[in-house]
């Protein structure tokens, strides 16, 4: 017959109790709140004598002489190295990218104008083929020529 089943579990029964009271397992709060309340000066005193009893580093006198204590150093609210800023290069090729993105859609646009539907697509399908090429071999700006022949190509055709 198990312990559980006779009722004879010692100090401590089945389900964790200590002389008739609810023990507390750790991170779990104990059924007999009675037993453990503590006012809030208890607990200030606590949490005082706690911060009293951890070590302190020396602090550094002002001048040698033990009455006066050296100001604390200032917080700094900014990084101590300056932040990432975009370098120029990167800054010119986007805009030169840009430009003859505006390039390439203006090129497909005055096709559409200048010629027939079927000689402009043809400008258009040459064009963006380039710029697919120009992409595979990985040639700077590239990308840039090809978004704006598809944009350029697209505004054209359908306007």
């Amino acid at each position: 017959m198990s312990l559980i089943a006779s009722g004879d579990a010692g100090e401590r029964g089945a389900r964790g109790r200590k002389n008739g009271v609810m023990s507390a397992r750790p991170g779990q709060a104990p059924d007999n709140a009675a037993q453990v309340e503590e006012s809030a000066e208890q607990i200030l005193a606590r949490l005082i004598r706690y911060r009293d009893s951890l070590p302190r580093p020396p602090r550094p006198l002002l001048e040698g002489r033990p009455g006066l204590v050296a100001p604390p150093a200032p917080v700094r609210r900014y990084p101590a190295r300056p932040r990432w800023r975009p370098a120029a290069g990167s800054v010119a090729a986007t805009f030169f990218g840009q430009l003859l993105a505006v390039l390439a859609c203006t090129l497909a646009v005055l096709s559409f104008e200048r010629f027939d539907a079927s000689t402009a697509l043809g400008v258009v399908l040459a064009a963006t083929a380039i710029g697919v090429i120009a992409s595979a071999r990985r040639i700077p700006l590239a990308l840039w020529w090809t978004v704006g022949v598809v944009i350029g190509g697209a505004l054209g055709r359908w306007s």
